[in-house]
């Protein structure tokens, strides 16, 4: 009987989500993390008690307090929760609270209470940090940027059903000055709720993924950016809250932002505010949402009560416009919209085939409106994303022209046209590699793509600056950074890179033909809001190591800034490389110092060298096998000058020998006064056939004609005219006389 003895059951208490049995907590030893702060809560005020680290925290209060070890229970965050040192080390908090355990009946009816978030003065402090870094448009992005990495890890995670599709919806609603970001991700736990409203502590490292490739949809880095941001969009007595539900139940937290605000202005230390979590059903509006396709039984939703002024109104009026907010969203986010489908990713991202992406299915609704944003970057919406659609547009024209050069090149300028025709040249350069700084290492691309002189027109879309990259950072445009090149992408910094070996017939108007993007992973820092690389010259970083590296500017600048020292580079009196017994005079520091210099610059060179070389290969291949833009030829042709204005410093200037599509038109060479061909051989006479109005007629070319420039405190020189024939892509055909003769 004894061997089949099945124990009573026990009675189980039911206690909030996230929370632990105090009774079991208690019993158990624990040592404090780092220097805490402990105030214990009985009767009448807290008494505070100092808790170094490593010692057992419920000895200490004890032994300070005199009350029992075992009657003594921890508490983390709002006091309904149970400390867990695990909890604990996720975060630098230093206050937790301990109160006296008083039987079985009260720790029991204590538990079945509703919970509650306690705010203070350290959590209303928080709000100030973010005070300046939004506006109201990247505040959205803000709220945009955490829905799109929740859906972004709830695909990733494992269990996830097939069926599922990651979805997020702006909504708007206009009529009760609300606005709400909804998504379908991994959704917050209580324990995640109660720290984002109290602390504002992200979790985003604990996602290995969070640095690596050049898509990963991970822009959470501060913790506090949706409260900042929220509060930027916040009206005079309006609410922020954050509500998510699981499974058909959910919960709600609303912050006390104007008590919260008027205590960290005030520096009010000891207001306190416990804020009810309640309970929440989704109302009509999330419903509809979660019954669409792929959504599954999870949402999150963020939301703005009594949003500023007429901003919404605003919106509305700029939402399907150029500049407006459905266009910067495209903008911003498009590797996240582009779909699955190969076609599409192929026009729209042809550079990063093959990089893994997420396509993420993203919308802002208003009211029955519904602006589908993955539709708009084709033109296929409401809206016409002109930058994605331009671009895609003059991808077609380009490639076409390709088409026409090369028949057996059908398809443009990917990997398999080459291989079909190796003489079409390819209308993307990449470069990559890894940068290192401070023991981190980061990844990156830049992809340039040319756009071709057509029939001697640009084929460039005029939605992009020439001879320029934007900078994505894990796929997301910075709208704001500064940086726009390179020195081996510009024409002067190749000049400058290669000396002599910068190629002769390489005009500028080339360098302004070609634009690009720069990808970098999630190693690199950015600043508060996301919209530019964090350029901070105080520190060692992977921004300022590559920036220094590649962009000349950000070294010159960098020098004409208060240049950063370090006490183990510059030595001062007393220390044990200066002065008597040192080692090193002042002189000798200063020749280390310019040797260092010396090395950096000729190690920076050996680098870039070679990228200068690449760069001016690719245009020149670019210009020579696909431009249909005029090449005048200097070398061996009948270089002749005009006519010259001093004064302004401009002349003319003829050459016999032009190239065009890689074709070569030459006329012979003629007497000066007569214009007679010196050859008298007709076959080696140059003919032209010229349209006036309906009759057709043909002349003998005797020249092209070109411009040029020259600094007027000089005389016009021989290599001026040969300099300015390369630099010539358009100009004149000089007519000799009229002839019946056919070609």
């Amino acid at each position: 009987q004894e061997a089949h003895h099945v124990p009573e059951a026990q009675p189980v208490h039911l206690v909030p989500p996230g929370c632990l049995d105090r009774r079991r907590v208690a019993m158990a030893p624990m040592a404090a993390p780092r220097r805490l702060h402990v105030h214990f809560c009985d009767a009448g005020e807290a008494t505070e008690v100092l808790v170094p680290s490593g010692q057992d925290i419920r000895s200490t209060v004890s032994q300070k307090i005199g009350v029992p070890a075992h009657e003594i229970a921890l508490e983390l965050l709002d006091g309904e929760v149970a400390y867990d040192p695990a909890l604990h080390a996720t975060y630098e908090y230093r206050d937790i609270r301990a109160v006296r355990r008083r039987g079985e009946g009260s720790a029991g009816s204590q538990q079945q209470q509703q919970p509650t978030v306690l705010f203070n003065f350290p959590s209303a402090k928080i709000l100030l940090t973010t005070e300046g870094i939004f506006s109201q448009e990247t505040a959205v992005y803000e709220l945009l940027d955490n829905a799109l990495e929740s859906v972004y890890l709830r695909r990733r995670a494992s269990g996830t059903p097939s069926s599922y599709i990651p979805q997020v919806v702006l909504l708007l609603d206009l009529e009760r000055n609300i606005l709400r970001v909804v998504d379908n991700g991994r959704s917050l736990t209580y324990g995640e709720l109660v720290m984002w409203g109290q602390l504002g502590t992200s979790d985003h490292q604990k996602h290995g993924d969070s640095a690596s490739g050049f898509f990963p949809v991970r822009y959470s880095r501060f913790g506090v950016g949706s409260k900042g941001a929220g509060k930027a969009l916040l009206g005079e007595g309006g609410e922020l809250s954050m509500a998510r539900v699981e499974g058909g139940s959910g919960t709600k937290l609303t912050m006390p932002i104007a008590k919260m605000m008027k205590a960290a202005e005030e520096g009010d230390r000891k207001g306190e505010w416990k804020q009810p979590v309640t309970s929440w059903q989704p109302d009509a509006q999330v419903r509809a949402l979660m019954d669409r396709e792929g959504w599954g039984d999870k949402a999150t939703c963020f939301e703005v009560r009594g949003v500023k002024g007429n901003t919404l109104r605003e919106v509305e009026a700029m939402l399907t416009q150029q500049g407006g907010l459905a266009d910067k969203v495209c903008d911003k986010y498009l590797p996240c919209l582009v779909s699955d489908d190969p076609s599409s990713a192929a026009r729209a991202l042809p550079e990063m085939e093959g990089f893994a992406r997420q396509p993420i299915r993203t919308s802002i609704e208003l009211g029955a409106r519904r602006i589908k944003l993955n539709d708009e970057i084709f033109g296929n919406g409401e809206v016409d994303n002109l930058r994605c659609s331009q671009i895609i547009l003059a991808r077609q024209i380009r490639d076409q022209h390709l088409e026409e050069l090369f028949p057996q090149a059908a398809g443009g300028h990917s990997a398999a046209t080459r291989s079909a025709d190796p003489s079409c040249p390819s209308m993307t350069k990449v470069f990559d590699g890894i940068c290192e700084a401070d023991g981190k290492r980061g990844s990156w691309r830049l992809v340039l793509e040319y756009f071709p002189s057509i029939n001697g027109s640009k084929s460039m879309p005029p939605v992009v600056e020439p001879g320029c990259f934007e900078v994505r950072w894990n796929g997301r445009l910075l709208s704001e950074e500064r940086t726009k090149s390179f020195q081996f992408t510009e024409l002067a910094g190749a000049k400058e890179l290669l000396g002599r070996g910068f190629p002769k017939d390489l005009p500028e108007a080339v360098w302004q033909r070609f634009t690009g993007t720069l990808y970098l992973d999630g190693n690199f820092a950015v600043d508060p809001n996301k919209n530019a690389l964090l350029h901070d010259s105080s520190v060692d970083s992977l921004v300022q190591n590559l920036f220094r590296k590649w962009d000349s500017r950000a070294e010159k600048q960098r020098g004409r800034g208060s240049p950063r020292s370090s006490p183990l580079s510059s030595p001062g009196f007393g220390s044990p490389g200066y002065g008597p017994g040192g080692g090193n005079s002042p002189r000798e520091v200063a020749s280390m110092r310019q040797q260092q210099q010396l090395d950096a610059a000729q190690k920076k060179k050996e680098e870039m060298v070679p990228l200068a070389r690449e760069m001016c290969a690719w245009l020149h291949e670019c210009r020579t096998k696909v431009d249909e833009d005029v090449i005048f030829v200097a070398e061996g042709t009948d270089l002749t000058r005009r006519g010259v204005d001093t004064a302004r410093g401009t002349f003319k200037a003829t050459t016999n020998h032009v190239r065009i599509g890689g074709k070569n038109f030459v006329a012979p060479f003629r007497d000066e006064e007569s214009l007679e061909a010196k050859d008298p051989d007709p076959t080696k006479r140059l003919l032209v056939k010229v349209a006036i109005g309906k009759q057709e007629e043909f002349a003998e070319v005797c020249d092209f004609q070109f411009d040029g420039s020259f600094n007027t405190g000089s005389a016009l020189r021989d290599s001026d005219v040969t300099e300015a024939c390369r630099q010539a892509t358009s100009g004149f055909v000089r007519l000799w006389r009229w002839t019946h003769a056919r070609v």
